[in-house]
């Protein structure tokens, strides 16, 4: 007997994040496997291998090159590993189809967990109403599917934060801030503006350039840093093998590449591929910008308010169940590239609401610390 999780990509992102966390619990005591679809950062993949591919976990990473392959190339891989799930947990919208189809060829229940709102979906309202479950981190994003039209057995269990994060008691073992700007050739009074990945056209990185070229005129000592995981995957940013979704992430990131090039400002942008430590580096981080423009509470947000990282966030990606208005600042419905760099600068040179901000922030990351609870949500609807 089998849990089998589904999930697109499984380098580092809330998703995946998630899905570790909950096998990290140890709180299911079913062997489980994990099939992903997209290539596996080599140095990642390590880290899986070392930390959490314990006997009873595997993971199979596999290749389609149209959607129609999936249910068919999983059902080959379950027949000949003898698999015969009891659940099929799936991690992202493009997978709710095979994955439904196949519980119902192995009558095995069904779970989703949908952490964003993603506009290409319209026509799987069916499918969504036929899962035996429906998971959403935010109270927001399920109303606003549920108004969409997207009926079906709905919970809410928030995100938890990886239990490696670091927080200000041990910040004798972080790198210090001048260590890290050494390590991108930058000067010490340097002061850092992060963005994270992965990249996509919804997480407006473009914007941020734009932002960046203001913000400089008035505080020339900035920089803007992405944290791109997949910088240095090489098979996953190959167009001629990737899918549609990897694609369009690769076709972003070039875009940015060749917008930061035309206007020559290499030395203002720094792309950070992944590292372990990154979590480690992000309280050495000045404004955390968030900047999506698709409705989701992203994971990462939450790591930099745990960090004490002030925020400046679209309100598509700080949901208001989980960060009211008093804890990140929150931009206008239709925010401009200069709205960015004046909340910023606003922030700069007004510590104390900075001060006061970062601290309610952290109040809602603690609550959020507590892998416990997060398993247990989860070990309820395996049952």
């Amino acid at each position: 007997m089998a849990i089998i999780h589904l999930i697109s990509n499984l380098n580092p992102n809330g998703n995946t994040s998630q899905l570790l966390a909950l096998l990290k619990a140890g709180e299911i005591t079913e062997e489980r496997h994990i099939f992903t679809f997209s290539p596996i950062l080599p140095k990642f993949r390590a880290e899986l291998e070392s930390v959490f591919m314990r006997g009873n976990v595997q993971v199979h990473e596999l290749r389609i090159h149209f959607p129609t392959e999936t249910f068919w190339l999983l059902r080959h891989y379950f027949r000949r590993l003898r698999l015969h799930p009891v659940v099929i947990h799936v991690w992202d919208e493009r997978l709710l189809q095979p994955g439904y189809h196949l519980a119902q060829l192995f009558h095995a229940r069904t779970i989703a967990t949908l952490r964003h709102w993603s506009t290409e979906f319209h026509f799987q309202k069916r499918i969504f109403s036929r899962y035996d479950h429906l998971v959403t981190n935010s109270v927001q994003l399920m109303r606003k599917r549920e108004e969409e039209g997207y009926r079906g057995n709905w919970h809410v269990i928030y995100d938890t934060l990886p239990d490696m994060l670091e927080t200000s008691e041990n910040m004798a073992t972080f790198p210090s801030r001048e260590t890290f700007r050494t390590e991108l050739g930058l000067p010490s009074e340097s002061v850092l503006a992060v963005c994270v990945g992965p990249v996509a056209e919804w997480k407006r990185w473009q914007w941020a350039v734009w932002t960046i070229d203001s913000i400089v005129r008035v505080h020339p000592e900035m920089h803007l840093l992405f944290l791109d995981p997949d910088l240095e995957n090489a098979s996953l940013r190959h167009l001629d093998t990737i899918g549609g979704q990897e694609k369009k992430q690769e076709r972003e990131r070039r875009a940015v590449g060749t917008f930061i090039k035309q206007y020559e400002r290499e030395a203002l942008v720094h792309f950070v591929p992944y590292r372990k430590d990154w979590r480690r580096i992000l309280p050495l981080m000045d404004y955390f910008w968030n900047i999506q423009t698709l409705p989701g509470a992203g994971l990462a947000t939450l790591e930099a308010a745990a960090a004490g990282v002030p925020i400046i966030s679209s309100r598509a990606g700080a949901t208001e169940d989980i960060f009211p208005e008093n804890s990140v600042t929150l931009l206008s419905e239709s925010p401009e590239t200069t709205e960015l760099a004046s909340k910023t600068h606003c922030l700069w040179i007004n510590t104390a609401r900075s001060t006061e901000q970062i601290a309610i922030a952290q109040e809602i990351a603690r609550k959020h610390d507590n892998l416990t609870k997060f398993s247990l949500e989860y070990k309820k609807l395996y049952e």
